[in-house]
């Protein structure tokens, strides 16, 4: 990997943001709930500014409420407060080493690997709730027509890489071997261990 610098907490948190946004995972009913509690998603995600806080702590709080609602709130569970992120990027080679999250799916859809590679040698096979069949080969797609993506959020522990939001984009990336440089968000904390999910 190669570092590219550091990004803050409220930045990886808009990048995830975006992230969900353009893979339309916000149900309308979450948007719609959003919005009365005062949180407009459209201006928050689309219209970004980084530098007000208010923007920054409503961001935070979107993400708590989406991020709350069925499966999704393991997500964050037993996280670390400590994590510093950083701009990296990385090869695709480097990507298929990576793990997915330590998500039941995602044994299933690497004979219990969890690594990326073993993911793209499967998903066309193995029927999964998420649905790789059909969301890996439209990614594909968008990378062959040159789209960018948006970037893969990550953590390191001591020996492992492991995704926290793109794990679709990751076998996209793998898969396709392009672009040489795949953007990334990675977080690093020495208690990263905690989560359940790493």
């Amino acid at each position: 990997m190669t570092e590219l610098g550091p990004i803050s907490a409220d930045g990886m948190v808009l990048a995830f943001l975006r992230a969900e946004f353009d893979a339309r995972r916000f149900d309308p009913e979450l948007v719609a709930f959003a919005r009365t509690v005062g949180l407009d998603v459209h201006r928050l995600v689309r219209d970004a500014n980084l530098q007000d806080g208010a923007q920054n702590a409503s961001r935070r709080a979107l993400l708590g409420i989406f991020r709350s609602h069925g499966e999704a709130k393991v997500l964050y569970q037993g996280f670390p407060e400590d994590v510093a992120w950083r701009r990296v990027s990385a090869t695709p080679a480097e990507l298929g080493q990576f793990k997915y999250a330590n998500w039941p799916d995602c044994h299933i859809l690497t004979n219990g690997t969890r690594r990326v590679a073993e993911g793209v040698k499967n998903y066309r096979n193995v029927l999964l709730p998420a649905r790789p069949d059909i969301h890996v080969p439209a990614l594909i797609a968008k990378l062959k027509a040159g789209e960018v993506l948006a970037p893969i959020i990550a953590v390191n522990g001591a020996d492992d890489v492991v995704l926290v939001e793109g794990h679709m984009r990751a076998m996209a990336y793998a898969q396709v071997g392009a672009p040489a440089a795949v953007d990334m968000i990675l977080g690093t904390s020495p208690n990263i261990r905690q989560w359940p999910l790493y």
